[in-house]
């Protein structure tokens, strides 16, 4: 509206103009410009709000492009960090998986280097044992040898001199007294003297057997000794009722079968402890071995050699022999025997 009343101005200013209306036609003319001043100004004003809305939404875009781009850059960071966060952690996996295995490694070493110092030293101990064990069976056969050698001692040399000392003996009888001089009655002295020393060398001899000489108790005490050590074989021995003298035939069995269990507990048993207990009752002698070893399954595991030596020497003495085991629980052999008082 403001350009067609500017319009109408200019046409009224030419009309009065025209008439000769010089006052009108000015008054038209100023109000013309008057009006075109303000519209130009509106046009004017127009053009600079556009320009500055067109101004504020260039900055608004390059702001929002600035956001966008440090969004971007932030992202890219975020993501740079997020991947040298994942790659740090996986590190660390790596190096902690690394460092497991490897103590794995070194306890599993250590471990089977442990395993290797008890193997040794088991198999040190068991050599021990069994250089104890060839040692108490060579004694004890020793011994058995030397009783044997000290019998046919005196059965062959020192029974055939007393034979030939009662031959003269009995030849000399009727003149003993009146001649000490005779040469026969020196021969018999001689014979007696060569007698007495063969007895002392005898006597002697026999001195070396401790189950001859001593006994049963006395030659389990020196069993018992031989086989403790101090940290590793613990041995007790508990003896009852034998103050009096057994059988000979009766006490050597009975070492023979208490040895012959002992021998079975320092090979198979793994034990470090043994207990001997023997008891001497009215008409019975019991001997029990126990140990704290591995043990074995009774119902399953047939007699070995040790127990088989052990059930044949009972037989021949009319012994009973029973055998108690369990599993990691040891083994108790008990030895029931008749005694012929």
């Amino acid at each position: 509206m403001g350009h067609l009343e500017a319009e109408i101005l200019i046409e009224l200013h030419d009309w009065y103009n025209e008439l000769g209306r010089t006052a009108d036609a000015l008054k038209h003319l100023q109000a013309h410009v008057t009006l075109a001043d303000s519209l130009n100004k509106a046009r004017y004003d127009d053009q600079l709000a556009r320009s500055e809305a067109l101004y504020e939404s260039e900055k608004k875009e390059r702001r929002i492009a600035e956001q966008e781009q440090t969004l971007l850059l932030a992202e890219e960071a975020q993501r740079r960090r997020a991947i040298q966060r994942n790659a740090f952690i996986g590190l660390a996996a790596v190096l902690l998986l690394v460092a497991l295995l490897l103590y794995r490694s070194m306890r599993a070493r250590h471990h089977l280097a442990q395993k290797e110092r008890e193997l040794h030293s088991q198999q040190v101990d068991q050599l021990l044992a069994q250089q104890e064990l060839k040692s108490i069976n060579a004694m004890l056969e020793g011994q058995e040898n030397e009783r044997d050698r000290m019998g046919k001692d005196l059965h062959d040399r020192l029974g055939s001199m007393l034979g030939g000392i009662k031959a003269n003996m009995s030849a000399l009888e009727d003149r003993v007294e009146a001649m000490r001089e005779d040469q026969q009655y020196q021969k018999v002295n001689r014979l007696l003297d060569q007698a007495v020393g063969e007895l002392r060398q005898i006597s002697h001899d026999m001195a070396a057997s401790t189950l001859s000489r001593f006994g049963l108790e006395k030659a389990l005490k020196d069993l018992r000794d031989t086989l403790h050590i101090t940290g590793r074989m613990q041995v007790e021995l508990k003896a009852f009722g034998l103050d009096e003298r057994l059988e000979r035939s009766v006490e050597i069995a009975i070492y023979r079968i208490i040895q012959e269990l002992v021998s079975n507990v320092l090979k198979h048993a793994k034990a470090n402890e043994i207990i001997i207990d023997v008891t001497r009752t009215p008409g019975r002698l019991s001997v029990v071995v126990s140990d704290n070893g591995v043990g074995f399954d009774t119902t399953k595991q047939t007699d070995g050699m040790g127990l088989s030596n052990v059930r044949s020497r009972a037989a021949s003495l009319g012994a009973t022999v029973q055998v108690d085991s369990t599993p990691g629980k040891g083994t108790t052999v008990s030895v029931e025997c008749p005694v012929v008082e």
